[in-house]
């Protein structure tokens, strides 16, 4: 990963996701399966580094763990 949109819902995180697919990066937007386990608390040692195949995150619940998501992914912009 090396963009994190870390806005919540409504909040344009629909227009950067489209943007940022327009400008050619590989990007997901709201897709709660990638963190279901740590917002579930069924994982009591989350591995933050899911978004290996991608380039950019928008939108709940990657947001919601931005100061994880950046730890794991020290690069990324946010």
């Amino acid at each position: 990963m090396k963009i994190l949109g870390a806005g919540l819902s409504r909040t344009g995180t629909l227009s950067l996701a489209t943007a940022l697919e327009q400008l050619g990066f590989s990007t997901i937007h709201w897709v709660p399966e990638r963190l279901r386990d740590v917002m579930m608390g069924t994982n009591d040692n989350p591995d933050f580094r899911r978004y290996d195949d991608v380039e950019a995150v928008t939108d709940l619940p990657a947001a919601l763990f931005y100061r994880e998501l950046l730890e794991a992914y020290p690069d990324a912009k946010c």
